[in-house]
């Protein structure tokens, strides 16, 4: 996951480059130029579209955002929300925003250019089954990122509950913690990502405001018939019934694994996960094992949205493998503090759970490896610097230099990507380095007070991102140094990375890898970069985060066939 936004839910988003269809453009030059939006034509720029399957009225329904090339709203940004009728096969154009000082409006806001609303309209009632039913909205993180939000809302025992879905990030049935209906107003609370949604019913419409860690979004709801088969579906996601075993398990760490953590919490920890391991008819037959250990974020077993471990480890399985998968601490079946566990803890999450394998007569206890992604790649070491019973190593996209470094090459990666040009690339550059070392330093601090001041003097717009950088996960990812564990890796170890990989720079990275693994003096480790791959190891065009949940590949399958020759060769 990305280190930047590890505690923000808004981590992948959605559109795909693509042309709008000559059916598409007729459908949203027709209903602009009913309403006096001029400029729809041949000559205006259609940028992004992502279709998804819809069930209901529209078989499939579409986003496309657009310029327009002239007229009173010439250069503009506009966005079409367009659905293909099931009865008649024709797109209709369900609504339309505008970009307006910065802000995405519908177009019944721009009244002084008599331009009426396209949206789903119905009779408001102050009655709560009004808002039962499914909602969809569009949050525009900025004026390229766009997610979609869900929320189905539904009523038991006189109560109102639902769930809150995200289908660009694969992501649908996130229990919503409160929801309140009084006098059209609709508040909703998601207290495991800090979401607040309030807004009000009007016309049919629920316009309001989404808020997560202090960021604020404009969001407008409309509702649908259903949001299923609004997630994105990969042909390489493994299918029931698997064939090899699968157990639900669950062990306990009692905070003892990692010898510098505070001896003084004293806690037991209940984690859950899911183990796998090839059918045998022998009875005696121990299997060779490998712990997955998720990357940044509050990251299920199956590394949901995209599943990746489910991926990873049906391949291990398949390769004659025993794969433990489990939820971080805090997250879904797994109980703990997620909020205020850093690195460490996760790292001690990671001894518990070998010291579960160690237990089960079915486990090769000489064969026990790691495979981490992203920030689990940086655990591996970790743990396997100081014990002694994991015989190798495999790091997908980590980091070599220290966590501040590899924050600050983030930023300026992606924002290159992005295409913000270079002078304020550099100008956000400082910044980054001087609020970084101001909230590195801050561990020791007990004037928490006087840092965040000295933050805000900084740069007034880490207010509303005070809690991340002071959280200690952040605090502790920025005095991460990864050569202090790397250092002391001698059994086999396989690092890859992606070429395109903007999250953590490929050849930053690597070359302080290697001379860490070089320090000391490790006779056998590999780094291979992948052409053309991303962090997710994906194809990728740009490597750009916003591409993510675009992409038709779980992963490259060249990937794991890698993993699985280099696997042959410590055998």
């Amino acid at each position: 996951m990305n280190f930047k936004l590890r505690v923000c839910f808004l981590t992948m988003l959605i559109f795909i480059s693509s042309c709008a269809t000559s059916a598409q453009m007729g459908a949203i030059r027709k209903e602009v130029n009913k309403n006096k939006l001029e400029g729809v034509d041949g000559k205006t720029k259609f940028g992004l579209s992502y279709p998804s399957s819809h069930s209901g009225a529209y078989e499939s329904v579409d986003i496309l955002n657009f310029t327009v090339s002239s007229g009173k709203f010439k250069g503009k940004n506009a966005s079409a929300l367009l659905g293909k009728s099931h009865k008649t096969g024709n797109w209709e154009v369900l609504r339309i925003m505008i970009e307006s000082n910065g802000i995405w409006v519908s177009l019944s806001k721009v009244e002084d250019n008599n331009i009426v609303n396209l949206g789903y309209r119905e009779k408001t009632v102050k009655n709560e089954n009004t808002i039962i039913g499914n909602w969809l909205g569009i949050l525009n993180i900025t004026k390229t990122r766009s997610l979609r939000i869900t929320f189905t809302i539904t009523k038991k025992d006189n109560k109102l509950i639902g769930k809150l879905g995200s289908p660009d990030q694969m992501a649908m049935n996130i229990p919503i913690d409160e929801i309140k209906y009084d006098d059209n107003i609709l508040d909703i609370k998601v207290d495991k990502f800090q979401i607040n949604f309030k807004g009000k019913l009007d016309e049919g419409m629920i316009k309001g405001e989404f808020i997560q860690k202090g960021m604020k979004f404009t969001l407008e709801l409309t509702k649908l018939e259903t949001v299923k088969n609004l997630v994105k579906k990969y042909k390489q996601m493994p299918k029931k019934p698997y064939p090899y075993i699968e157990e639900e398990v669950s062990f306990i760490n009692k905070q003892k694994n990692i010898e510098f953590l505070d001896p003084s919490k004293k806690i037991e920890i209940k984690l859950s996960g899911t183990l796998t391991y090839p059918k045998t008819s022998d009875k005696n037959k121990k299997f060779p094992a490998i712990i997955l250990i998720a990357g940044s974020g509050p990251n299920d077993r199956n590394e949901t949205p995209m599943k990746h471990f489910l991926y990873i480890s049906n391949k291990l399985t398949k390769q004659g493998y025993a794969v433990l998968r489990f939820d971080k601490r805090g997250i879904k079946k797994s109980r703990g503090d997620y909020k205020n566990a850093t690195t460490y803890d996760f790292a001690d999450d990671v001894g518990a759970a070998i010291d579960y394998l160690l237990s089960r007569e079915i486990i090769d206890k000489e064969k026990i490896g790691l495979l981490g992604h992203s920030e689990g790649a940086m655990i591996a070491p970790i743990v396997a610097s100081f014990r002694k019973d994991i015989k190798f190593l495999i790091l997908m996209g980590t980091l070599g230099v220290d966590g501040m470094d590899g924050l600050i090459k983030q930023a300026e990666d992606v924002a290159r990507v992005s295409g913000v040009n270079e002078k304020k690339i550099m100008q956000a550059k400082e910044i980054n380095k001087k609020v970084y070392s101001l909230v590195k330093e801050s561990r020791y601090s007990k004037k928490i007070d006087a840092v965040k001041n000295k933050l805000i003097k900084i740069s007034p717009n880490v207010k509303s991102q005070m809690n991340i950088l002071l959280s200690p996960w952040f605090v502790t990812f920025l005095n991460f140094k990864p050569s202090k564990y790397l250092e002391k890796i001698t059994i086999p170890t396989l690092v890859l990375s992606g070429e395109k990989d903007i999250q953590v720079n490929p050849i930053l990275n690597n070359k302080a890898i290697k001379k860490a693994l070089d320090k000391a003096n490790n006779k056998n480790y590999e780094i291979k970069t992948f052409k053309n791959l991303n962090h997710l190891f994906q194809t990728s065009k740009t490597g750009n985060p916003n591409e993510y949940g675009k992409l038709d590949e779980i992963m490259n399958e060249k990937v794991m066939e890698y993993v699985k020759n280099w696997l042959k060769t410590i055998k």
